[in-house]
């Protein structure tokens, strides 16, 4: 993927930190990458499942929303986390979404245009 580490790093940590606090301390939180092909183009694809209390929003794509949150009667959220990693990843031409899973909890699935590399290569 061609994009500043920084930025995806922050997308990244965002998703983990909503996942550790929906999850709470017995919950589990399962975090797979692949690389995918769509249209004949390589796209890497970073799912994060938790099996927290899910999104309670009859329209889950609405916590993509700038000040929207579903964290009531915490003061220091503002609802901005998931509308600024939706930004960083549509800068990227790719794609962030999530649903509700049917056993509980919530599944973001990210894809992101892929650059072939060779096997071990690194940045």
């Amino acid at each position: 993927v061609e994009a500043r580490k920084n930025e995806i790093k922050q997308v990244l940590l965002n998703l983990f930190r909503n996942s550790f606090e929906a999850a709470g301390d017995a919950g589990t939180i399962c975090i797979e990458t692949d690389m995918v092909e769509e249209g004949g183009k390589p796209l890497a694809r970073i799912r994060f499942m938790d099996d927290g209390c899910g999104i309670l929003d009859k329209d889950p794509s609405n916590i993509f929303l700038p000040f929207y949150s579903s964290k009531l009667g915490k003061d220091t959220n503002l609802g901005l986390g998931l509308s600024v990693s939706y930004g960083i990843i549509s800068k990227y031409n790719g794609s962030i979404e999530v649903k509700n899973r049917e056993a509980g909890g919530c599944e973001f699935t990210i894809l992101l245009p892929g650059v072939p590399c060779e096997p071990g290569e690194r940045d």
